[in-house]
């Protein structure tokens, strides 16, 4: 899949058609990492179960955060990195 889409000849249509087909492939692919990150989140849940550690810790939150925000290659700006990853993050715990 293409980084940067370039309008071509064809009828609107055909180009959306072509560009929501991609998404859909992407959404699934996004699940999918989900679901794994979910479940690597479990098993972080199950570990500090054991250690008796608490299992939201705000810092570790905010590091991960940070250092995705830095990565960031955009177009996503920056600043919406941390409302997606914070959802994320709520919803493995969850």
């Amino acid at each position: 899949m293409a980084d940067h889409f370039k309008p071509d000849d064809r009828p609107v249509d055909a180009q959306l058609a072509d560009l929501r087909v991609q998404i859909d492939a992407l959404d699934q692919q996004l699940l999918g990492l989900l679901n794994q990150r979910a479940r690597l989140a479990q098993a972080v849940g199950e570990v500090k179960k054991i250690d008796g550690s608490p299992v939201f810790r705000p810092d570790r939150e905010a590091q991960v955060i940070d250092g995705l925000k830095q990565r960031n290659p955009g177009p996503i700006l920056a600043d919406s990195v941390a409302p997606i990853w914070r959802e994320i993050m709520s919803a493995c715990r969850a």
